[in-house]
């Protein structure tokens, strides 16, 4: 939609509608919102929003996802570039694949804690977004999810997370500190490469995680493992080769 501000809908038209002079593109037997622009209000009585809804629309600044909402298609919001705050109230279960790609200007995300997964390259190059919180209930962080997120320095990974996919922050340059929490089962190719600040990383697990060499690419960092668990984490083929693995004080 680019630099569109406004939508109007002939209230003669069966199929579509712009209820509520939402400013958007409905289609009326399904509630669905198809399309939406720069000065759109989600109704409550829509369902959905579907995929690349709002896609391209570079003069939005925030939105607001109401309850009633159960689901958010891929691509939705990718390349609003001028997007900077998003409130998802809706209890939804997954941030789909390149929801948010290339939002450049995105710094505050607010996100309800039943999302279990976020999609394949959903964030990436949110080089604006400087943290992210985690939901509760996150199990999964898809492949290049946060890829060239340039400006993220503080990830705050659920306790839920298991896998985190190939590349899903590669290029994340100012990441400084990471902690894996104690149900990482996986971590996939070049996961973590690029982080070239990473200095600090705290890995709960009681027994190293399923990873690859190209996973990290700064082994000068410091490693943080259970006591019990470090002869596992040196000798292990990939959480080996960091420089320095050291306990993790108890409290």
């Amino acid at each position: 939609c680019n630099q569109l501000e406004s939508i109007k809908i002939d209230e003669n038209n069966s199929r579509y509608d712009s209820r509520n002079s939402s400013n958007t593109i409905i289609e009326s037997e399904s509630d669905i919102l198809l399309i939406g622009c720069a000065q759109s209000v989600i109704p409550t009585s829509v369902k959905e929003i579907g995929s690349k809804a709002f896609s391209g629309c570079s003069e939005l600044k925030s939105i607001t996802i109401p309850s009633n909402i159960v689901s958010i298609g891929e691509y939705c919001f990718e390349n609003c570039t001028s997007l900077t705050s998003v409130k998802i109230k809706a209890d939804i279960t997954a941030i789909n694949e390149f929801l948010f790609y290339g939002c450049k200007g995105l710094t505050d995300i607010e996100l309800p804690n039943t999302i279990k997964s976020i999609g394949y390259s959903a964030f990436y190059g949110c080089t604006s977004l400087e943290s992210f919180v985690s939901p509760e209930d996150l199990t999964s962080i898809g492949a290049t999810a946060f890829s060239a997120c340039t400006s993220l320095v503080d990830f705050q990974v659920s306790q839920n997370v298991t896998t985190i996919g190939e590349r899903a922050f590669y290029g994340c340059s100012s990441l400084s500190e990471l902690t894996l929490p104690q149900r990482v089962k996986s971590i996939g190719y070049y996961a973590f490469d690029g982080c070239d600040k990473l200095y600090e990383v705290y890995c709960y697990t009681s027994e190293p995680p399923a990873a690859y060499k190209s996973s990290f690419s700064q082994y000068n960092a410091f490693l943080y493992v259970p006591c019990d668990s470090k002869k596992a984490f040196m000798l292990d083929d990939v959480f080996g080769n960091f420089k320095y693995i050291e306990c993790i004080e108890s409290d």
